[in-house]
């Protein structure tokens, strides 16, 4: 396709057949362009999420923020379970033949992820709302159950969507709009948590915190679906064939993805906590979240050096590993070192539990960096069985320690958390030492 195809692609002037712009192989200088804009906008919204809440902490009270939190979570674990692996079908989309039929599939992806959101939503409030602690479940229905309900269900479509549309503008090379959303979402929510009038009860402080970016992933969506409507004639069921075929696909990958990031956001559900300690715990998890990007990051270049260099694939994982180890290890090191000052410097006082918590979580990050680097190098090599043995171990771990090691403290919580992710990564270097001897042996047996 020559340069007209591609402004056509991201014009929308019309419905046409041509393959899209985005279905040819990608440059590794666009791939990595494209990665670094998505590692960028986790980090920027971890960041962001974490400079809000210090603004919140010193302007609501710990139980409030634990109200806040206690919401937040769930948010979190519906969304990710909600998922339905459209983030993969979305990903996909630079294999379909014809624009016409990624613009289809992309149309079905947003429908699908509002559908499954609110589904979820409704379920979460018939099922898990009658037993959450009263505090959080006034906090809810502060406004009428309907009402708390509805924004909880609108926030998490709207998150579903920040996702999808971010994965698509990276395909079409646009990286550079997913970070100024990014940049845009934390200045404007971390300028409104300083009007009193819009921070009054957990539930408007839970809507600051994940409705202005909730509502940045409809405005984006929105402008997507308008150039994708134009591109499928406004004939969207003719494209429904098409998205059954990718959705079993993306269903496969959902179950390996939940395997693995479940229960690092169903984790602080489990723990069930109080208000006033889910506040605590909250504040240190954010800033640990922050902290574990830094061994994905790493992961996700031993994926890309891996793939493009096959001789690279053990020194970029030695040098992954290292670098995750020494930059965690260094982290978790000053947290242990400096938690009380920083914590009063961040939150002010009255967050006594987030200084005991938060060297723990943190110290966490280096057996999470082994099990990454592991569960990479068993991605790039392909090797189907040590995939599926490292994601199992940590799921089935990190499940194990939240329904019965965190007995509903903080500080049992953090070690649980810290056990788990010790005795995944053993599991991961156990299970990627035995099946590399086992195949030499049998290498060997064959010759």
């Amino acid at each position: 396709m020559g340069k007209g195809g591609v402004d056509n692609a991201r014009n929308g002037d019309g419905p046409t057949d041509g393959p899209p712009d985005a279905c040819a192989p990608q440059s590794p200088s666009r791939l990595f362009r494209g990665t670094t804009a998505m590692l960028f906008s986790v980090v920027a919204m971890g960041l962001g999420g974490l400079a809000f809440n210090a603004f919140a902490a010193r302007y609501v009270s710990v139980e409030e923020l634990g109200v806040q939190a206690s919401l937040f979570f769930w948010i979190t674990l519906i969304n990710q379970l909600t998922s339905m692996g459209l983030p993969v079908l979305v990903a996909r989309l630079d294999l379909a033949p014809t624009q016409r039929e990624a613009s289809g599939m992309l149309l079905w992806s947003f429908l699908v992820t509002i559908g499954s959101s609110i589904i979820g939503t409704i379920i979460f409030a018939v099922v898990a709302g009658p037993q959450l602690r009263s505090a959080t479940y006034d906090a809810l229905t502060i406004w009428g159950p309907a009402v708390g309900v509805g924004l909880m269900a609108a926030v998490v479509a709207g998150l579903s969507l920040v996702l999808l549309v971010e994965i698509r503008l990276v395909a079409l090379g646009l990286g550079k709009f997913v970070v100024l959303r990014a940049v845009v979402v934390n200045v404007v929510r971390c300028i409104m948590v300083l009007v009193p009038a819009l921070r009054g009860s957990p539930l408007a402080l839970l809507m600051l915190n994940t409705g202005v970016n909730a509502a940045s992933g409809v405005l984006c969506a929105v402008l997507l679906a308008r150039d994708a409507w134009r591109r499928v004639g406004a004939r969207l069921t003719t494209h429904l064939s098409n998205v059954i075929p990718e959705a079993r696909f993306a269903g496969v990958n959902w179950i390996g993805t939940m395997a693995v990031q479940g229960p690092v956001v169903g984790f602080p559900v489990m723990a069930n906590l109080t208000a006033a300690e889910n506040g605590a715990f909250y504040l240190a998890w954010l800033i640990m979240a922050v902290v574990f990007v830094v061994p994905v990051t790493m992961s996700h270049v031993i994926v890309i050096e891996g793939s493009a260099n096959a001789a690279n694939r053990r020194t970029a994982l030695v040098r992954g590993l290292l670098w995750s180890l020494a930059l965690t290890g260094t982290i978790a090191a000053g947290a242990f070192a400096l938690a009380e000052p920083s914590t009063n410097l961040l939150f002010g006082a009255g967050y006594d539990t987030t200084v005991e918590v938060l060297p723990i979580l943190l110290a966490a990050g280096l057996p999470w960096s082994v099990t990454t680097m592991l569960l990479a190098r068993a991605r790039v090599d392909g090797d189907g069985p040590a995939t599926a043995l490292i994601t199992a171990g940590f799921g089935i771990f990190a499940v194990m320690a939240g329904l019965w090691f965190t007995r509903e403290d903080p500080v049992s919580s953090a070690r649980a958390w810290f056990g788990a992710n010790l005795a995944a990564a053993v599991a991961a270097g156990v299970s990627t030492i035995v099946l590399d001897r086992w195949r030499a042996a049998r290498s060997m047996l064959l010759r």
